[in-house]
């Protein structure tokens, strides 16, 4: 498949704000050289091929221009390549798997956008495809359409960013001390479900390996969300237990994203994963958080949006770890999905140590299996694999 650039130095639309600075040429090229493409510089399109721009902004920063900051990227695609996409010989990809987020919200309908700027600018059905971090997004435009009564015109199809490969996994699994802490837990920047998790940690005295509530010191703490608590003793509670830090203290100088402390899994039994998003009802995004325990070989619970585990499940993960309750994956309220995460942890936790001890044990199988999947499993080059295979189909119908 030919992938068109419009330079040999620069990505497609790197003028615009919401582009530079994603990643070089260069850095785009080697990851998509690992499918079968062909990068080609030319603005002139004699045989089928694909047009890719890469966003790093939230969906209502690209999908529309709407107020200062914002834009709409199908508009400031060049003439030659929409006509280029009306003669299907060009098929538009935009790469948007950094940022996770809805297309719609309360008051932003990106979807609306995207499809309404395909059809002003008569461009074929599916002669767009977005890779979308919401692995849910094509589920959403369907459903977006059916409400609509409107007929598909985008191609929306799931990535992967933040696969923690860059981290340099382990060769080997962990090995869990015995008598250890119950979990750890890992939290860096500011989300307002992982201030509710540090209070509920703190206020049930649970132990682990703990970091969190660095972010007091420049972030209000908001009212609680999803637990009933009175405002005053909540914040009483965090300020007096956080901000702790058992993992990375300079994060000036070392990026978390990028190391895999091992010394953390090896002196606890469970990892407690707080994904960056959480209440993005529908949507689903998974980041290099919830990976870490596999690419290390810990056992895992993941304080996420609805359908985290599932979606790990169809990747041929296993996430039954027999005694921790994981049923709060299926539940569509935040609010009563939290609760059941911490009443699973909570459990967890004032279980007999030697109970927990030998659970270890028991999960070594599935451990292991995770691990092995994980390594094997290749999401980027999945991504642009699964795009070659869908355009070579869309033009093969269009031919």
């Amino acid at each position: 498949m030919l992938c068109y650039f419009d330079s040999d130095t620069e990505v497609n639309l790197s003028y615009l704000e919401q582009v530079k600075n994603v990643r070089p040429l260069e850095e785009l090229k080697a990851r998509m050289s690992a499918s079968d493409v062909t990068h080609v510089t030319s603005k002139e399109y004699n045989q089928v091929g694909v047009y890719p721009i890469e966003v790093s902004k939230i969906p209502e920063l690209w999908c529309a221009k709407t107020h200062l900051g914002s834009d709409n990227i199908l508009l400031n695609i060049p003439s030659r390549v929409i006509k280029a996409a009306k003669h299907k010989t060009i098929r538009i990809v935009i790469i948007s798997t950094i940022e996770g987020d809805n297309f719609t919200s309360k008051d932003f309908d990106g979807l609306a956008h995207l499809h309404n700027t395909v059809r002003l600018l008569g461009l074929p059905k599916h002669s767009v495809c977005i890779v979308s971090g919401n692995l849910n997004a094509s589920q959403q435009y369907t459903e977006w359409c059916r409400q609509q009564s409107k007929e598909e015109y985008i191609e929306f199809q799931e990535g992967i960013e933040w696969d923690g490969k860059t981290t340099h996994p382990p060769s080997a699994t962990v090995k869990i001390q015995d008598h250890c802490l119950p979990f750890n837990s890992l939290n860096r920047a500011h989300r307002n479900h992982r201030t509710e998790h540090l209070y509920f940690l703190a206020e049930n005295k649970l132990q682990g390996l703990v970091s969190g509530g660095a972010w007091f010191a420049t972030h209000s703490i908001d009212a609680p969300i999803y637990q009933t608590v009175e405002y005053n003793h909540y914040k009483s509670v965090l300020t007096a237990n956080y901000p702790k830090t058992v993992d990375v203290k300079d994060l000036v100088n070392i990026v978390p994203n990028l190391i895999n402390n091992l010394e953390i899994y090896e002196r606890s039994q469970l990892t407690v994963v707080t994904e960056s998003h959480f209440d993005q009802t529908g949507g689903l995004f998974i980041t290099e958080k919830t990976f870490r325990p596999l690419l290390v070989g810990h056992p895992f619970i993941v304080l996420g949006q609805k359908g985290t585990l599932k979606k790990l499940r169809s990747w041929g993960f296993v996430t039954d770890f027999d005694g921790i309750d994981q049923s709060y994956d299926d539940i569509d309220d935040d609010r009563e999905r939290f609760l059941q995460f911490h009443l699973s942890l909570r459990n967890w936790c004032m279980q007999d140590p030697e109970i927990r001890r030998t659970a270890i044990y028991k999960w070594d199988n599935i451990i292991q299996h995770n691990f092995q999947n994980y390594k094997k499993s290749n999401f980027k080059k999945t991504m642009f694999d699964n795009v070659i295979l869908s355009s070579e189909q869309y033009f093969k119908v269009n031919s």
